[in-house]
């Protein structure tokens, strides 16, 4: 389903190494892929939290992930965040928690599906 390409270090070492290719099998498994986009806080969602909670295999179960740019030398990470729900048909929480402080909670969701969400604006007090 997803290609996965993995710097070994390429030219910028001595000797110089390989990159990789990783290619990830597509399982009988169901999975949840989440996009955010900002308005308020930055636009890549930085420092966002996504977390999710789902029944697998009987058990209601957990799971958290924070967006960020980067980790080692020469890589970026992947700005959406991807959970793997084995058996779960559907995503009992969706919790978003913004880098400006805005949380947004959606229930229910069908599983195997790529969702974007958008931050909402902040309303200011009058």
């Amino acid at each position: 389903m997803l290609n996965c390409v993995s710097n070994g270090g390429g030219e910028f070492t001595s000797p110089p190494e390989a990159n990789f290719l990783y290619r990830n099998e597509e399982s009988a498994n169901a999975w949840l892929l989440v996009r955010l986009i900002g308005t308020v806080s930055n636009r890549s969602a930085i420092g966002a939290k996504v977390r999710v909670r789902a029944t697998i295999r009987g058990q209601e179960l957990g799971q958290l992930r924070e967006i960020s740019g980067g980790s080692g030398w020469s890589s970026q990470n992947n700005l959406r965040v991807d959970f793997g729900l084995g058996d779960a048909t559907n995503v009992d929480l969706l919790r978003i928690e913004w880098p400006s402080g805005i949380v947004q909670e959606f229930r229910d969701l069908a599983a195997r599906q790529i969702l974007t969400v958008t931050e909402p604006l902040r309303l200011l007090p009058q």
